[in-house]
């Protein structure tokens, strides 16, 4: 099969590799889209992955080509997306219910070869039933909708609250979908980049050009000389980490989200925000899910898609097959490509 294989910093190819087997327990899946995350540009340009040779990719949909073992509730045919972290079943955390932070785990996509290939193998209990009225395009985006859906959880209450999102890329438009929903009474968003301002505002969102306004100022403007109740650092700079001090209202909550890509550090002024508003500092890492609906963020996510609550369509800008995968991604990192989110559609043969 074709696939895209990390082999060394900065060295991405497509080229022919054997089609994986799936041991028992796990299913063959045909590819037909994956994200391209910031991620999967910081671990081919930017360091080395825990693996290589590697084929990146964790935001995947498909659909099964075969089963491996007793088949339970899949067939051939299903349409799936594929929940990437593989927590170790004997790390505590896991017994605890909180599988996204167990410190022992495999990841699609990181430690294992993931989806920028024509197939995949993963566990059939790490994967979702996508419904018929959902496209295989937008399922490829439920794995960044249920990370945003988490990261607000982990806010608390949002429910007549104003939220700010700091940074408005895929994760970022997402998020701000996601506080109308639960009743934000106001989404302020911030961002440098006219499409991404653009499609917020498509959105329903409050948008403002970050670098034409004084962001403290504008956000203080919009609630009443206070600041946000809620702070969502979706860009992992250390500007952006010590300017969310600087929005969230006394006693308001900011969530870091955003991974940065090296050391963070916060000045004197900024870490005396956090002190005198008595802010409450929540960190974030991937996602939850459990035994009901309520506990499970991707059962949460695919629900509110097949409902047509949260709208993903407009976030896909390109989408290009694996032979184009390593000019685009290095023109991604470059920042010379205009784009949300890219998917790539591998459109494999069937095996």
């Amino acid at each position: 099969m074709r696939a895209c294989v990390i082999h060394g910093l900065g060295d991405i190819r497509c080229e022919d590799i054997p089609v994986p087997q799936p041991p028992e327990g796990h299913a063959l899946i045909r590819v037909a889209a994956c994200g391209i995350c910031g991620s999967d540009l910081g671990r081919t340009f930017d360091y080395t992955p825990h693996k290589l040779p590697l084929v990146p990719g964790h935001e995947v949909s498909g659909t099964i080509a075969e089963v491996s073992g007793p088949a339970g509730r899949w067939s051939p045919g299903d349409r799936v997306v594929v929940e990437p972290m593989l927590p170790d079943p004997a790390d505590p955390m896991v017994a605890k219910g909180l599988p996204n932070l167990a410190s022992t785990y495999d990841y699609i996509g990181s430690r294992r070869n993931g989806g920028f290939a024509e197939y995949l193998v993963a566990p059939l209990g790490h994967l979702y039933r996508v419904p018929e009225s959902v496209s295989l395009d937008e399922a490829a985006l439920v794995e960044p909708s249920v990370i945003a859906l988490h990261a607000l959880r982990m806010a608390g209450d949002v429910s007549g609250k104003s939220v700010c999102v700091l940074g408005l890329g895929p994760i970022g438009l997402i998020l701000a979908q996601w506080a109308g929903r639960l009743g934000s009474s106001r989404v302020l968003g911030l961002s440098r980049t006219a499409m991404k301002l653009e499609l917020a505002r498509r959105l329903g969102v409050q948008a403002a050009d970050a670098s034409t306004l004084d962001p403290v100022e504008w956000v203080a403007a919009q609630t009443d000389g206070l600041g946000a109740d809620v702070v969502i650092e979706g860009v992992g700079a250390a500007a952006t980490i010590a300017q969310s001090m600087r929005l969230a209202r006394p006693r308001g909550t900011v969530v870091l989200l955003g991974n940065p890509s090296g050391d963070v550090a916060l000045d004197q002024y900024d870490y005396w925000q956090a002190l005198r508003r008595e802010l409450t500092l929540v960190g974030v890492w991937n996602a939850t899910w459990g035994e009901t609906a309520e506990e499970d963020e991707w059962t949460t996510t695919i629900a509110a898609l097949e409902a047509d609550r949260l709208d993903l369509a407009p976030l896909i800008t390109q989408r290009v097959p694996l032979e184009e995968v390593p000019e685009a991604m290095a023109r991604m990192h470059s920042g010379e490509m205009d784009r949300i989110k890219v998917l790539v559609v591998p459109q494999p043969p069937e095996v």
